[in-house]
């Protein structure tokens, strides 16, 4: 079978995408046995030869052009004219002075942008991906930009995507892909081969995709693609590639200077004409006026912006939102509507009972989303308890409650939630009714069932069996 070695290293099976072909092809075009892995020795050549799987960053700008960056504005580049002219008319002191004032709204731009990448690189090296991976026929963990086109990756629900890959094993695997989609639903995988041709990354139903959550199930796949040859590295490379735009603060930032420095002009010539009118010296005239436009100029308005600016991204620190480019702090004042389309990516994805009903029993539950500080209330019937209708959707159930988040599929984590809400400790009744067996949620169906055991359980009070219907979002 020919194969081909692309600029990223990456290897392909010529003429055919990936999803194109079966977990034999591709594993044969891989050179790695599924059932052991890759060895040491293998992938650390591939990692020489393709680099690490991470994101290509940009190159940090040199100190010295960060400096001069601070020097595009209109404001600081009026002050650069006036301590020129201020030079030609001997009023040294002016000019040092307004060349220092330059000097201070420059160093004080590239401190406070300092700080905001601080925090991001800060952020950045506290959050380490791993994964599971098959490597000389054992399971071990290693760092997600370790992984090379070829390893064996494990997946199970709560966990991320490492890497761009193909399905070889999956039960009832599901994968959010709405980053990449925009289909808030989780996208259910499989193993089946599917046909030639182009594809949309959503239509890929047996690939599995960088930084993508896996919600529901458990699979195995084999990596294709690392870093840049991702999806989402694709995504990264063309909006690297976009020209950046103005904020809407520096817009209005360059508008106010030109006018100021117009109004100052204007000054300069009337008071020029009156003066000459009345019969006064050209010299005396000419270093009153420019004296006069120096003055209606606000020199220190870069470093009062910035410092607003920074106070406002200290302000969205504290509510657990970082900034790294100051002015668009400025920028979520000017936003007056966000349009998403009809899946609702933009949304907090998030789903909420509000409430259950049974044969002979109504109950409605407080709170939104993923909180834990709702209630239930019986609204109608006789039932002492909301507990026997509320058990199967705690049993039959992958989704966990991790420090007060879900890990898993949005729709068992509202109904672990609901179990919270009603008082049930969920880890002491899945201790108590351990699974036996498991019927994985079926989207034609639309139905879970476990079969738990009940040993150790007082007679007559919970039964053998659990299981739950539920339908998508």
């Amino acid at each position: 079978m020919a194969v081909t070695v692309d600029d990223t290293g990456n290897r392909e099976v010529a003429g055919q995408a990936w999803y194109a072909q079966s977990p034999e092809a591709v594993a044969g075009a891989l050179h790695v046995d599924p059932a052991d892995g890759l060895s040491g020795a293998e992938a650390a050549t591939r990692l020489a030869a393709t680099g690490p799987n991470a994101l290509p960053e940009e190159e940090p700008e040199p100190g010295w052009r960060r400096f001069l960056a601070q020097y595009r504005s209109y404001m600081q580049l009026i002050l650069i004219a006036a301590a020129v002219v201020s030079a030609l008319i001997a009023e040294w002191g002016t000019a040092v002075l307004l060349v220092a004032l330059t000097v201070l709204n420059a160093v004080v731009g590239l401190r406070q942008q300092g700080k905001a990448e601080s925090a991001m690189n800060a952020l950045k090296s506290m959050v380490k991906a791993t994964a599971r991976v098959r490597r000389d026929a054992t399971e071990l963990e290693l760092d997600a930009d370790q992984l090379v086109p070829g390893d064996v990756v494990i997946l199970a629900a709560g966990g991320q995507v490492p890497a761009d890959g193909r399905i070889i094993a999956a039960n009832a695997l599901q994968i959010d892909e709405s980053a990449l989609t925009g289909e808030s639903v989780p996208a259910a995988k499989h193993v089946s081969t599917l046909p030639a041709g182009e594809l949309n990354p959503g239509d890929q139903t047996n690939m599995a995709f960088m930084n993508t959550p896996v919600t529901h199930g458990s699979g195995v796949l084999i990596v294709t693609g690392t870093g840049a040859a991702t999806e989402l590295g694709k995504i990264s490379g063309m909006l690297s590639a976009t020209a950046r735009e103005e904020s809407p603060l520096t817009r209005e930032m360059d508008r106010l200077t030109l006018w100021i420095a117009g109004a100052a002009g204007l000054t300069l010539i009337v008071m020029f004409v009156l003066g000459r009118a009345g019969g006064e010296a050209w010299d005396t005239l000419f270093v009153a006026a420019v004296s006069l436009a120096i003055a209606a100029i606000p020199e220190a308005l870069p470093t009062v912006t910035q410092t607003i600016l920074s106070l406002g991204g200290v302000d969205l620190a504290k509510r657990n939102a970082i900034v790294k480019d100051l002015p668009s702090v400025e920028t979520l004042g000017f936003t007056s509507a966000i349009n998403s389309d009809k899946t609702g990516t933009l949304t907090l994805n998030q789903m909420t009972a509000v409430e259950v009903f049974t044969p002979t029993d109504r109950y409605t539950i407080s709170g939104t989303g993923y909180g834990l500080d709702g209630k239930v209330h019986h609204a109608a019937g006789s039932s002492a308890s909301i507990e026997h209708a509320v058990l199967p959707y705690l049993v039959a159930s992958d989704a966990t409650l991790v420090d007060g988040k879900v890990v898993g599929d949005p729709t068992e984590g509202a109904l672990l939630v609901l179990g919270y809400k009603a008082g049930l400790d969920i880890d002491a009744t899945r201790d108590l009714l351990p699974r036996l067996a498991t019927l994985p949620f079926d989207p034609t169906y639309k139905l879970m069932a476990t079969f738990n055991s009940t040993v150790d359980v007082p007679v007559g009070r919970w039964c053998g069996a659990s299981s739950r219907g539920r339908r998508r979002p």
